[in-house]
């Protein structure tokens, strides 16, 4: 009897103590319900019991005002934002984890992670994000003067003794960089005040003197070696010791244990030192060039392949030779780059037919005005301009000054006429533009002279030139090429285009003068008609407008002859 009664009295315990435990689970779950559970912190923060808003404006109001501080070299830094060092602090994220705690979908056990916030508390850290590169640099910018790296031995060119030194290794004071992360992440995490303290240890060198004599060998025996040479076919080019000098490099090779030096050829030296020698070794390819000779197109100049150095490869190819095979001579490498016109294909190109060419007469022209009308003539002789391409004289000619040849004469200025390098190149423009009127080809720039000018008769019939601009220019709008090709007969300047003919018929008549006053002025028009098979294609006027030549008096001075 007396245990039934224990029995009794013990189960009437327990289950109050059940029903008391249930009541304190409700209560504590309808406490949390939409909350952070009680007893939870983030970073030292007591967030329990919080809405997520109110979480967030307390967790946001302690970020506000925290700083890092460094200690370290007999040096205090202060006032750091994470910012600063790549550390972006996330309290939205961080509030989140905070809101999960005890949240689970099996009750049990997230009652069970209630109760463990409650009794034993629950400190969470502040999650952020981190920017190695912005670290690494706020380091080195902070506290890379604590720091002497350390030196291996290394090995110096003695001229005068033509040997390799050995220079002594050093140790070196490194920043402890990972337990500098490590105390970061400490005092971010949990927002903890106090200065972190910075931490130098010994660095050992890599390679101490023992390590350099296999690199001294070998550096030795490539001077001693020496001279080398760069060839391509017949060609042959001294490296200079200097210049090999320059290329030695030594990199450690090996484990921490056991690191040596080993000499090398730096290729990107040697790739600076091709790229300066290039321009002396490279040539563009030659066109066949072409000379008109009773109708037909004939070679006077072959076609010739061009070549341009292969810097990387051959750089390559010069150390391994030197180094690994120890070659005296390496062959450089070039890519053979052809010509657009070969002498073998002259015959495709179309030039079967005289299209129309131009002529005037320069007579009267002084010795510098007709030496210049000769330059200019080669300067345009032989080109070839490709269907639908534009032909533009100012660039053919190129730069038009006394370093280019071209002699001082009278030229048509703003409001003179003075001397100038290149006078005398109109009368090459005038004609050119006569050709290609006759031709039928399409003019796309064109600009009479500012005054009728007694070169140039018939007047209306010419085109200035002053590069780049004014500029002549005129489009191949036929099926082929064409070629330009000129010659000097006495004092007449002849200018032939050559291409294929596609049956176009080119009337151009004189042109008409109009509008003349006594000052010299005048104005004048000429037309021109295309036709094929039988229908007129384009009718185009062509007018030009000239001013006195009183506006632009001639300005003397002494000639230069040549």
């Amino acid at each position: 009897m007396a245990i039934y009664n224990w029995l009794k009295r013990a189960y009437t315990f327990i289950l109050l103590v059940a029903i008391v435990m249930a009541i304190f689970l409700i209560i504590l779950e309808v406490l949390n319900l939409n909350k952070i559970c009680f007893g939870v912190k983030m970073a030292n923060i007591d967030i329990g019991g919080k809405k997520t808003d109110e979480a967030l404006t307390i967790i946001n109001k302690n970020l506000k005002d925290f700083e890092l501080s460094f200690q370290g070299g007999g040096e205090t830094l202060t006032g750091v934002k994470p910012e600063s060092l790549g550390i972006i602090i996330l309290p939205d994220e961080s509030v989140k984890k905070a809101e999960r705690v005890g949240k689970k979908q099996n009750i049990v056990l997230g009652l069970g992670e209630q109760i463990a916030a409650l009794f034993i508390k629950k400190n969470l850290p502040l999650s952020y994000l981190s920017d190695e590169e912005k670290f690494v640099d706020f380091v080195s910018a902070n506290f890379g003067k604590f720091e002497t790296p350390p030196k291996n031995a290394t090995l110096v060119f003695s001229k005068k003794s033509g040997t390799f030194n050995v220079v002594l290794q050093e140790e070196g004071l490194l920043l402890q960089k990972e337990k500098l992360k490590q105390d970061l992440d400490k005092k971010i995490s949990f927002l903890e005040s106090g200065p972190i303290f910075l931490e130098l240890q010994k660095a050992k060198p890599q390679v101490n003197e023992e390590g350099t004599l296999k690199a001294k060998e070998e550096a030795e025996r490539l001077i001693a070696n020496s001279p080398y040479f760069l060839v391509y076919k017949n060609e042959k080019r001294k490296i200079e010791t200097d210049s090999l000098l320059d290329w030695i490099t030594f990199v450690p090779k090996g484990t921490n244990e056991k690191t040596i030096l080993r000499t090398e050829l730096a290729e990107n030296k040697i790739e600076d030192f091709l790229t300066q020698l290039a321009p002396a070794l490279n040539f563009p390819p030659q066109n066949a060039k072409l000379a008109i000779e009773n109708g037909r197109v004939i070679v006077f100049s072959l076609s010739q392949p061009g070549r341009e150095l292969k810097i990387g490869e051959s750089a390559q190819k010069i150390a391994f030779g030197i180094l690994d095979e120890g070659k005296k001579e390496i062959e450089l490498k070039f890519e053979e780059t052809q010509p657009e016109i070969t002498t073998s294909s002259i015959e495709n190109l179309g030039l079967t037919t005289l299209l129309g060419k131009g002529t005037s007469n320069f007579a009267g022209s002084p010795q510098n005005r007709i030496y210049n009308i000769k330059l200019g003539l080669t300067k345009i002789q032989g080109v070839i301009v490709k269907a639908g391409e534009e032909f533009s004289l100012a660039k053919t000619v190129g730069d038009v000054d006394e370093k280019n040849g071209f002699l001082p004469e009278l030229v048509i200025q703003k409001d003179k006429t003075a001397p100038e390098a290149g006078g005398g190149l109109c009368q090459v423009s005038t004609t050119v533009f006569r050709a290609a009127i006759n031709s039928g080809l399409e003019i796309t720039e064109r600009y009479p002279h500012a005054f009728p000018v007694q070169y140039y008769s018939p007047q209306g019939f010419d085109a200035t030139v002053y590069p780049p601009h004014p500029d002549l220019k005129f489009k191949n709008d036929t099926p082929s090429n064409i070629l330009i090709q000129g010659k000097i007969t006495g004092t007449i300047l002849t200018i032939e285009i050559y291409g294929t003919n596609d049956g176009r018929k080119v009337i151009v008549s004189p042109p008409e003068e109009y509008d003349k006053k006594a000052d010299g002025s005048m104005k004048t028009k000429f037309n021109r008609e295309i036709w094929k098979d039988g229908e007129l294609l384009k009718k185009e006027t062509f007018y030009s407008s000239y001013k006195s030549p009183k506006l632009y008096p001639v300005e003397k001075k002494e000639e230069t002859t040549q």
